[in-house]
């Protein structure tokens, strides 16, 4: 087994035992279901880029790149259960193409 053959199938390992069910929506196209994600919640300031005090939850969502073949758009959404992600912007995706964090709000 190659070292790339090794990282993917540990990648995959490691979000099928920890991760969470949650759907791609794209904006345009079929929903994908069983992405499995981790999900944080972070408190940030509001507006974003300004010395403002406001706060504001933020959701940090990772997710294997090979579950839904492409980088989200924003606006495109992730829903676990009665929660619906919405995609704010793109944090990292590693070069292997294996994983991708993003940050996202909730969808009131």
């Amino acid at each position: 087994m190659s070292e790339e053959t090794t990282f993917d199938q540990m990648a995959l390992d490691l979000q099928t035992a920890l991760g969470i069910d949650a759907t791609f929506v794209p904006e345009v196209g079929d929903q994908i279901a069983n992405v499995k994600i981790f999900r944080d919640q972070l408190l940030t300031d509001q507006p974003g880029g300004f010395t403002g005090t406001a706060k504001a939850y933020e959701y940090e969502i990772e997710f294997l790149f090979s579950d839904i073949g492409r980088l989200p758009e924003v606006g495109e959404q992730f829903v676990v259960g009665a929660l619906s992600y919405v995609v704010a912007r793109i944090i990292d995706h590693d070069i292997g193409g294996r994983f991708c964090k993003i940050a996202c709000v909730l969808n009131d």
